[in-house]
């Protein structure tokens, strides 16, 4: 009560457990235009937490998405450039979120000026190398390019996807002859009037259909994830970061992809 109006509290809402502060109370600044959920300890009433909304810039929401993107990416197994942000060359950690971000928004110096964007397929492997047919920044028109440290878990995870596709494969045309064999047999009466006879085969034929609606989704999972890593032709694609090593290998260029920490 106030100079006799009435001026009624900011409503509070509780939302599981926690206090909602009205958007208008939280702190406004031109630097940072994004809102952000925070939850704060009410201090006030205790055990009770608060959530209020606080302001973030747009670089900050641009590396939250991209660290998304990141996880994202490598858990499907996506052939990206940005897969592998971190690596092990030497002994050495080398952190390449500076150049990942800078490739996706290529504004002023690049950095990391020796790590060279590459593309291609695997053509074959040499020891614990691979020779790849593709391109690489730097390097003039297409050609061989020898890969030491390659992502071994990125060929067996393609691997293991083109020995399971034949295998759901054979098992979903099992399961396709069993559910189309006939469920029922005929009509036959019973006390409460007209029912259909089911055959021998119901129970497995029910299975069976039920088995079809799992098996074609992993079908289809296997063969999104394996359009990821493989081309047409079942050959490993390769998309991403390494460094340019000095010399030649057989008058062709050596990268270092180096190991996953």
């Amino acid at each position: 009560m106030s100079n006799g109006h009435y001026q009624p509290e900011k409503q509070r809402l509780t939302w599981f457990g926690y206090r909602v502060k009205p958007f208008q109370e939280a702190g406004r600044t031109s630097q940072a235009p994004f809102p952000w959920p925070r939850i704060q300890n009410d201090t006030k009433r205790p055990g009770l937490r608060r959530l209020t909304w606080t302001r973030i810039t747009a670089s900050q929401v641009f590396v939250w998405l991209m660290f998304g993107a990141l996880l994202f990416g490598e858990s499907r197994g996506v052939a990206s450039p940005a897969a592998y942000p971190e690596r092990r060359i030497n002994g050495h950690i080398v952190n390449l979120m500076p150049l990942i971000l800078w490739w996706e928004d290529p504004r002023g110096n690049r950095p990391l000026g020796s790590w060279k964007h590459i593309q291609g397929i695997l053509e074959r492997e040499i020891g614990s190398a691979w020779m790849i047919r593709g391109k690489a920044e730097g390097e003039t028109g297409a050609q061989l390019i020898l890969l030491k440290n390659p992502p071994q878990d990125r060929l067996r995870r393609c691997s293991e996807l083109q020995d399971l596709l034949p295998k759901l494969e054979q098992s979903r045309a099992s399961s396709q002859e069993i559910a189309s064999l006939p469920s029922y047999s005929g009509w036959h009466w019973e006390a409460y009037g007209l029912a259909r006879t089911p055959t021998a085969d119901f129970d497995r034929v029910d299975h069976a259909k039920a088995s079809l609606q799992e098996i074609d989704r992993r079908i289809n999972e296997v063969k999104e994830e394996l359009a990821i890593l493989a081309d047409k032709h079942g050959n490993l694609k390769i998309d991403a970061f390494a460094l340019r090593m000095t010399g030649n290998y057989e008058g062709k260029p050596i990268f270092d992809f180096g190991y996953s920490p």
